[in-house]
């Protein structure tokens, strides 16, 4: 099974939290296989760091493995500067699923953004703003396969923002494949952390699980442990 790339339309969608809250969601889910949570951006920038709650190096020295919840949270030893700097993985297990916090927007990535989706199923991220959707607009252009869109900062859509998306982007939503993702005070202000995510913001994800891998039952299991998600 291909791993999953979220990458930001532009600086501050808020693509970490995005795939935090699908690896949460993936976790408290039968996937058969296990869910690894994995980091691609610098140290420097980077907003995994401190959302497992411990971590030890492997045995290769080439990664730091954390846990969070059931998620594994891999986090390279050295700090890549790109993807293609990133360590090899081990093998997943069979079923498994593993989401990729690129760490840059579309434009700053290192690879070809025409390339991605040979190697990747590819995520978009972008901020429920006119200019958010403008920008997503932009890196829709770039992608030769239209990705799923997580949209930022609104449980329904505000009528300006709507007025302003592109046609690549309303063919997208038109098709139900962007899931809008709400916004909590609290975490705006502290950022992510080893705590568990707010349950709006797991639940969105949890929409946005099914339509990415609709093979894994999420809705039905997130049902029996905290309560109906729509």
């Amino acid at each position: 099974m291909r791993p999953l790339l979220v990458v930001a339309a532009h600086p501050g969608a808020g693509a970490t939290t995005v795939a935090v809250a699908l690896a949460d969601a993936l976790g408290v889910s039968d996937t058969g296989g296990g869910v690894e949570l994995i980091d691609a951006a610098p140290s420097e920038t980077s907003g995994l760091i401190g959302v497992a709650q411990r971590e030890v190096v492997g045995p290769n020295g080439e990664w730091r493995a954390g846990q969070r919840g059931t998620v594994v949270v891999r986090r390279p030893t050295l700090s890549p500067q790109s993807l293609g700097e990133l360590p090899q993985l081990l093998a997943l297990a069979p079923g498994a699923r593993a989401v990729i916090d690129a760490g840059s927007a579309v434009h700053g990535l290192d690879v070809d953004p025409a390339t991605l989706s040979r190697d990747f199923d590819v995520l978009l991220v972008c901020r429920a703003t006119v200019p958010g959707v403008r920008l997503a607009e932009g890196a829709l252009k770039l992608l030769p396969v239209l990705p799923p869109v997580a949209v930022v900062g609104a449980r329904h859509w505000p009528s300006v923002v709507q007025a302003s998306l592109g046609p690549i982007l309303a063919e997208v939503v038109d098709d139900g494949r962007a899931v809008l993702i709400p916004t909590d005070r609290d975490l705006q202000v502290r950022g992510v952390g080893a705590d568990p995510l707010p349950r709006p913001v797991v639940a969105a994800a949890a929409r946005l699980a099914e339509l990415i891998w609709p093979d894994t039952d999420i809705a039905t299991h997130q049902h029996r442990r905290r309560g109906h998600l729509r």
